[in-house]
């Protein structure tokens, strides 16, 4: 079964033209708010291994947030294949109900099953609303 190996948000990526490697922008682990609900343009990296037997298979995964423990509505399943032992998604925009410390999370599951399977890395970060005035 794949297994995800990575899990990251920033504010934002390139991609290297001649080394074809990653550069992440600015870690999110605190950020400030003026008002919630809100989405925000973050984006998701998502680092998969797989099997062998399991290249070139369709998969689905999905993007769960849980706020101080409690799960909220997961993102819309995202089908991908990887041809190779290691794959890199990307993804973007994160909607943020309230206050509070954050957990980022995924699950999986093969293309066409019912259940769901999670997997137990996750990225935490809070959000803190700040005062009019700007404070914090």
């Amino acid at each position: 079964m794949p297994h995800c190996y990575g899990l990251l948000l920033t504010i934002s990526s390139s991609l290297h033209p001649t080394t074809q490697m990653w550069n992440l922008h600015g870690l999110i682990d605190h950020m400030y708010t003026r008002h919630v609900p809100l989405t925000i343009p973050l984006e998701i990296h998502i680092f998969w291994a797989f099997a062998p037997d399991e290249l070139g298979r369709p998969f689905e995964t999905r993007v769960v947030l849980s706020v101080e423990g409690t799960r909220l509505e997961p993102s819309e399943p995202l089908i991908f294949r990887s041809v190779t032992p290691y794959t890199h998604l990307r993804l973007h925009g994160v909607a943020l109900d309230r206050a509070g410390e954050y957990h980022a999370s995924v699950e999986w599951r093969r293309s066409g099953a019912s259940e769901w399977t999670p997997e137990a890395i996750f990225w935490p970060f809070i959000v803190s609303l700040e005062t009019p005035e700007g404070g914090r």
